[in-house]
């Protein structure tokens, strides 16, 4: 059934082997990013684009698990399982995907956000990846107001509740996917930012379970606009 939430479909993204990260984030900004922004079958279901350009993953050995994180905001409709993989538009994607992902490391999953933290979107910005007991309605006022008491600084805060029935590889391909929920946290300055994202606290506050659930997964990034318009009336779609 159609509803007034903001839905998004986020697609956690590793590199080809053959890349270097910084040649992946530059041709993710540089050549996949207007490649895709560019095709119909995409500006059909999608109304924001956002590229995360993952910068680090603090308090973790080697290279982090992702290199980037997109998210469309999908268009309002009746069904969001469907959208740009459907189009045969996706194949000029796919031919890039090929070149700039390993797409065996790949995953893609539709969210619904609510925001507890309703301030601009700051310089600087993390996403955090948890397994958590929140549920998938709103977060109780108690969990809020202790992030808030924990991190006077946050400037906007987005909890994303994934749709785990949606999970699958690029291209919709079903696959399993560990995690419910992505936090999405902005402050004004790195040494902030740092700080929150090394607290020991800031997991469980969010919401993550204790074991055996996998761990937190906690991502500095850079974040890209790509394209974004205001917020349309539902697509018109049976």
């Amino acid at each position: 059934p159609m509803s007034d939430d903001v839905h998004k479909r986020f697609s956690l993204l590793k590199r080809h082997q053959r890349l270097t990260r910084e040649e992946f984030s530059a041709h993710y900004r540089d050549v996949h990013g207007p490649l895709a922004s560019g095709l119909a079958g995409f500006r059909r279901y999608t109304y924001r684009y956002v590229q995360n350009h993952v910068l680090a993953a603090p308090g973790a050995a080697g290279d982090p698990p992702f290199d980037g994180v997109t998210e469309t905001f999908q268009m309002p409709r009746r069904d969001l399982t469907r959208g740009f993989f459907q189009t045969p538009d996706y194949a000029a994607a796919r031919r890039d995907e090929e070149v700039l992902f390993d797409l065996s490391r790949t995953a893609s999953v539709l969210g619904r956000e609510r925001v507890p933290v309703d301030g601009p979107e700051a310089a600087c910005k993390c996403m955090v990846l948890l397994a958590t007991e929140v549920g998938p309605g709103d977060l109780p006022a108690a969990a809020v107001g202790a992030v808030r008491d924990a991190l006077p600084r946050i400037r906007r805060w987005v909890d994303n509740a994934l749709l785990t029935a949606s999970a699958g590889a690029l291209g919709g391909t079903a696959r399993p996917f560990p995690y419910d929920r992505i936090a999405e946290l902005w402050f004004d300055d790195a040494a902030e930012l740092d700080r929150a994202c090394r607290d020991p606290r800031l997991s469980a506050l969010l919401g993550q379970r204790a074991d055996p659930a996998p761990p937190p997964l906690v991502l500095e990034v850079q974040a890209i606009t790509v394209f974004a318009e205001p917020r349309p009336p539902f697509l018109d779609e049976p």
